[in-house]
């Protein structure tokens, strides 16, 4: 009788000191939250934290625009920005390797014959492609409408592309990934995304892979854009993006904290997916002592950044998964130090939850 009061006594005490912890979280990220969005670096914040494929975490704060008329909550979609590269293209590249449709060591140029740049897909999943970062292509080619010139143009200046361009993370190489999965399934990327989800008989909530999100749904309000100079609100943030009919390799997808967390988990449980974080290809891995992902954060750790402010860190030896979303654009992504200030959010918040889970 006195071992189990004893013992009911320690889950008792544990139980005070796992809500204390929680209360201390919920109190640190409360005073973060209302500090950045008081100072404008964005309107609202969800956080989340898997564990084993579980959800044991949340925390959602701010409003989905400057208006302030609707509250960031468990449904709140944001624009997701540059983890549409884990979370849709290569999970569906993934997906195709693994039915034997496509083979990492495959040469582009076997799908992409015009492009003159000897790489594989793995290149380009592991972005060790050298093909070029970034530029503006909506505005280089804005008098182009066909959805295959553009595709044209872009390998034309990657052909064209004047300087030596070093193995660096890009947007380009994940644009043509999606331009390959387009030519080997014969339908759009989003459709594709779709079929797999299908195939897979996955029934949870994805990421929402369209042009446009048209629905009543809770969405964060991103950027204006300085093209059509009206406000993204279920519309890619992302220019070059729109300009591929909002359905790219590199951006494009909209999603929740917990959709995130849920699919990303599942991805995460999937041989076929889970290599490629063991293989180091598709993911950022901390680096240093001043890492986006915390200050505590070891090279043994994977990630992703989106441009919008968005982010997740998997910790494999944990099976836990961090997620921090924000709406760092709204209304522009010109603010004084804002890349500075959301790498510091993003490390404080990723060493908090960490500290605990």
């Amino acid at each position: 009788m006195k071992i189990l009061s004893c013992f009911a006594l320690t889950l008792f005490l544990t139980g005070l000191l796992w809500g204390d912890a929680v209360s201390d979280i919920n109190s640190k990220l409360s005073e973060l939250s209302k500090k950045n969005i008081d100072e404008g670096l964005f309107s609202g914040i969800a956080v989340a934290v898997f564990k084993n494929g579980e959800p044991v975490y949340q925390f959602y704060d701010g409003h989905t625009s400057n208006k302030k008329t609707r509250k960031v909550d468990a449904d709140t979609m944001f624009d997701l920005a540059s983890l549409t590269k884990p979370l849709c293209t290569l999970a569906v590249s993934a997906h195709l390797i693994n039915k034997g449709i496509l083979k990492l060591d495959d040469p582009v140029q076997l799908y992409l014959p015009d492009l003159l740049k000897q790489v594989t897909l793995k290149d380009l999943l592991g972005h060790t492609s050298g093909l070029p970062v970034y530029d503006a292509f909506f505005r280089l080619y804005k008098d182009i409408s066909i959805y295959s010139d553009k595709q044209k143009a872009l390998i034309n200046y990657a052909n064209t592309y004047p300087k030596p361009v070093p193995n660096k993370y890009g947007d380009m190489n994940y644009i043509f990934t999606g331009f390959i999965i387009e030519k080997v399934t014969g339908k759009r990327l989003d459709a594709a995304f779709s079929d797999m989800v299908k195939e897979l008989k996955y029934e949870k909530a994805v990421p929402v892979y369209t042009p446009e999100v048209k629905t009543d749904a809770n969405i964060a309000s991103t950027s204006i854009s300085k093209i059509r100079g009206t406000l993204n609100t279920g519309v890619v943030d992302d220019e070059n993006a729109y300009f591929l009919q909002g359905i790219s390799g590199h951006a494009g997808s909209f999603g929740s904290a917990a959709t995130v967390g849920t699919w990303l988990s599942y991805l995460y449980s999937k041989p076929w997916y889970s290599k490629f974080l063991t293989e180091k290809t598709g993911f950022d891995i901390p680096e240093g002592e001043d890492s986006s992902y915390g200050l505590t954060a070891k090279d043994d750790l994977r990630g992703h950044l989106g441009y919008t402010g968005t982010a997740f860190l998997i910790d494999p030896a944990k099976n836990t998964i961090y997620i921090i979303l924000t709406n760092r654009t709204h209304p522009t992504d010109e603010k004084t130090d804002s890349a500075k200030r959301i790498k510091l959010l993003r490390q404080t918040v990723f060493d908090l939850l960490r500290s605990v889970w």
